[in-house]
């Protein structure tokens, strides 16, 4: 047994992730929103990077190196576009249709009026001339949800502010005179009765069904018809009020805190020929101050300050190479989308094929890993909307003709549900007999999923619905 020290020497192989790659990984899951708030902090940082805006001329890249996608399809074509912000679309829009050429980037961002926080101070300050009331009045305004209705409680701005139950509950009663009417409500049932009085509709029947609004909800018509003596034609008449009422008042105004998104790439038609485009509005240019740089170096005295600067100079070069490859890479994969999903973008969200990672980086020539980041955070500008890069991907799903993605199996779904009859919905299982007719093997458990992702009620809530909607009596 040996008990004294001793020195040995091994070698063996092994991976060091680097600053360097770690910042390259970060860069590739970065969208063009985020990326460019990152240089902006590494401008700050490095006295050698400056930022530059997009450049008009929109040049291509001719020292991409030809992918697999590039050579087998030749109707595809890539062009990397530093655009000015033409043809941009909101993220949260999906419907299909053209985009306007004319459209501007800075056009989709304008403000149509005042936010509701503006809306309700305004009011509060042409309403309150008393200091303590006004207070109170802004205080209620700051606890405004988007939605329109408060949550907080009360007691909690009668602490902060020191005033009786009485100057509270005056100044909430004038401040749910505002226009519209149900902002600054409780409750869902103080929203609705504050519109129902501003209308001069609040009757003591419609009053009793919203003082049941649970029953309401689970659609016992019969049992509210019955416990509150009311006709048929006169429910109808109050389901109808009911409807027309808005839960949410609070967002019929401009947000000003939601998030701004734009696309990260764009895919159009242009002469019958598809085009890939780097969408880069908000993208700036890197731009190394060269000379800047030399000039620092040579008249830095000390060595160890020369070494600080030539290090901050290899990281500003290193930065700028970087951010050129992840856009190539983020254009080959999002080619090579475009290739393997080419009869989407022609014919519609019922033709999308199914798609792998996998499948992707070995067309392009890149880690499965690299395509997952590239995708996971990327939107594209499409003829049918704004869509995120991971749209495209989807599993196998077999029938007798041919192979279906399950996002086009999930449209069909959709379809199916929107053309059918509301007095007799469509059951899960009735949906995956209409596809075994068709010849398509789809579980029942898997329409229940892809229902549920777009936001369908089952068949049972769905007949609930229409009869609330008074579409059956």
């Amino acid at each position: 047994m040996q008990l004294f020290a001793s020195t040995k020497i091994k070698q063996r192989q092994g991976l060091a992730i680097t600053v360097q790659l770690q910042q390259a990984i970060k860069l590739l899951h970065y969208n063009n929103v985020e990326l460019a708030s990152y240089l902006e902090e590494q401008a700050q940082e490095n006295p050698f990077i400056e930022l530059a805006p997009a450049k008009d001329e929109k040049p291509t890249i001719d020292s991409l190196l030809p992918s697999h996608a590039d050579k087998r399809d030749e109707k595809v074509t890539i062009d990397n576009q530093f655009e000015t912000g033409d043809s941009f679309s909101s993220g949260n829009s999906k419907a299909s249709r053209n985009f306007d050429e004319d459209i501007g980037f800075g056009d989709t961002l304008k403000s149509t009026g005042p936010s509701l926080y503006e809306h309700a101070c305004q009011f509060a300050y042409s309403n309150f001339t008393n200091d303590k009331e006004l207070r109170v009045a802004l205080a209620l305004c700051e606890e405004l949800e988007p939605s329109g209705w408060l949550t907080v409680n009360l007691q909690n701005i009668k602490q902060r502010i020191s005033v009786s139950d009485e100057t509270i509950e005056r100044v909430l009663s004038t401040m749910q005179t505002i226009e519209p009417s149900g902002l600054f409500a409780r409750n869902l049932r103080e929203c609705l009765i504050l519109q129902l009085e501003d209308l001069d509709l609040l009757e003591d029947d419609i009053l009793n069904i919203i003082a049941n609004l649970d029953l309401l909800a689970k659609g016992n018509l019969e049992g509210l018809k019955r416990k509150f003596n009311i006709r048929d034609k006169r429910m109808k008449a109050i389901l109808t009020t009911i409807r027309s009422l808005d839960p949410k008042p609070g967002t019929q105004f401009y947000f000003d805190d939601r998030p701004i998104t734009s696309p990260d790439l764009k895919i159009v038609n242009k002469d019958d020929n598809w085009v890939v485009s780097l969408y880069s509005s908000n993208l700036p240019t890197i731009v190394v101050k060269k000379e800047f740089a030399q000039e620092a170096i040579q008249n830095s005295l000390k060595t160890e300050s020369k070494d600080f600067l030539k290090t901050y100079l290899s990281d500003a070069h290193w930065l700028k190479r970087a951010i050129q490859q992840r856009n190539e890479t983020t254009l080959k994969i999002g080619m090579s989308i475009l290739k393997y999903q080419l009869s989407f973008f022609e014919k519609g969200p019922a033709y999308l094929q199914p798609l792998t990672l996998k499948t992707i980086s070995e067309d392009v020539g890149v880690h499965e890993s690299t395509v997952s980041r590239v995708t996971s955070n990327s939107l594209v500008e499409t003829p049918f909307g704004v869509l995120p890069l991971k749209f495209f991907f989807s599993s196998k799903i077999s029938s007798k003709d041919e192979t279906k993605s399950g996002a086009s199996i999930r449209h069909q779904i959709t379809n199916m549900i929107k053309a059918e009859d509301p007095a007799s919905p469509l059951s899960d299982e009735e949906i995956v007999e209409k596809f075994n007719e068709m010849g398509i093997k789809i579980a029942r458990r898997t329409v229940a999923k892809y229902r549920k992702m777009d936001g369908i009620a089952s068949s049972f809530d769905r007949r609930k619905q229409a009869k609330l909607q008074g579409i059956l009596q």
